[in-house]
């Protein structure tokens, strides 16, 4: 479903309508997505709550299987589009995927905010994958912020998510793979906050490529990053776990400030690795993470499930609660 933004409704009449005149009419701080309302977007650059020229809706009911990836690609490249994205049913009523693969670029702004519904997140897993394939591939200096949402890979070693020459912010949100989850190239920012990332590297950066994590959990069954070029790898307060960790001929700068790194990698730290979920055990996982990471100014406050971070804190995209 298309729905006319806001902004339409609150400019006076013959305004020209434009991205400035939207955002001048709200200007609420933000960190994430889910400091603004379910209307507005956390804008990219300016970290303000600020009105979309277009609001997408897909679901609560009767999503098609190829919906997101659609409205991903169908988006206006002169306008800020928001979709929001409720989880899929089966025939059965169980959660089921959105399917196909979409390629966002033409410099495209893009906000798609998972709805979460019985503590249920968005799946987008697409069937049938190459090794050379990726779930959503952001390119052509296109921005994309990715909120409460599980992005999977599948089995074939095909990348959650590319970014060619873009920028990207990941929040909240789960993506998986077999093979490099997140891969970088051309001159790429990403930032990560609050979310699990695994895979059996993880990470990939090509030169001058750039990423930023805050408050996140890394699991990689080999070395958590390969680099081809001059890069810059940040974590920051999160959670890595890999048997080679970060290799020292890596051709990455890098950084690990509060992050606490796990070489033993072991699966009893987490509450079932197998599926893909990084959910801390608090009686399993090491003593020493309770009070390992500290709160910063400019990183997330809720952990992935929305639970308040202390000012000394766990590292990782999970602040364990006993529910």
């Amino acid at each position: 479903m298309f729905l006319e933004s806001s902004c339409r409704r609150l400019l006076p009449v013959g305004a020209l309508l434009s991205t400035l005149g939207c955002a001048e009419l709200t200007a609420v701080p933000c960190l994430t997505a889910r400091n603004c309302p379910t209307d507005e977007v956390c804008h990219i650059y300016r970290n303000e709550c600020i009105v979309p020229d277009l609001i997408v809706d897909i679901g609560p009911r009767e999503q098609g299987p190829n919906d997101l990836a659609v409205a991903l690609e169908g988006a206006s490249t002169e306008e800020i589009t928001l979709i929001r994205v409720w989880p899929r049913a089966s025939w059965s009523g169980d959660a089921a995927s959105y399917q196909s693969t979409a390629r966002v670029g033409g410099g495209r702004e893009i906000y798609v905010v998972g709805q979460t519904v019985n503590g249920v997140l968005p799946q987008w897993a697409p069937k049938g994958l190459g090794a050379e394939d990726s779930v959503v591939r952001v390119e052509d200096s296109s921005r994309l912020r990715l909120s409460s949402l599980i992005v999977d890979g599948g089995e074939a070693e095909a990348a959650a998510l590319s970014v060619v020459g873009s920028e990207v912010v990941v929040e909240n949100t789960a993506l998986r793979g077999t093979g490099e989850t997140l891969a970088l190239s051309e001159g790429s920012v990403v930032h990560v906050a609050a979310s699990f990332i695994s895979g059996r590297r993880g990470l990939h950066l090509d030169r001058n490529d750039e990423v930023l994590l805050r408050y996140s959990t890394v699991v990689a069954t080999e070395a958590v990053s390969a680099c081809e070029g001059e890069g810059l790898l940040e974590l920051r307060n999160s959670l890595l776990a890999s048997p080679l960790g970060i290799p020292s001929a890596t051709a990455c700068d890098y950084e690990l400030p509060r992050t606490y790194v796990d070489l033993e990698l072991n699966p009893d730290y987490f509450v079932d690795p197998e599926a893909g979920d990084f959910h801390l055990r608090p009686s399993a996982a090491p003593a020493v993470l309770s009070d390992y990471a500290t709160l910063e100014e400019e990183g997330p406050v809720e952990d992935i499930d929305g639970d308040s971070i202390a000012a000394i804190s766990y590292p990782g995209a999970d602040q364990p609660v006993e529910r």
